[in-house]
């Protein structure tokens, strides 16, 4: 995850679709509070889903498929 967009605190809208990124999930998650939409789908991303992903009172869309995570998806 490119550390500048990491201290974005004011992200509300994230898509990623589809631009073969190939790092693991970002830990950067906790910053974006205001996020209501993240798409990282179809990349080369990996590694385990945050709990912190399941903390966000305004997301309203997620979309993780066809990629590599593990673990279980937090509630």
């Amino acid at each position: 995850m490119p550390w500048l967009l990491c201290k974005r605190e004011d992200l509300s809208y994230l898509d990623l679709f589809r631009n073969m990124l190939t790092w693991k999930f970002p830990h950067c998650l906790k910053n974006w509070q205001r996020l209501r939409v993240l798409s990282l789908s179809s990349n080369h991303l990996s590694g385990i889903i945050r709990s912190s992903i399941g903390q966000f009172p305004s997301l309203t869309w997620l979309d993780l498929r066809d990629d590599n995570f593990s673990g279980e998806f937090p509630q």
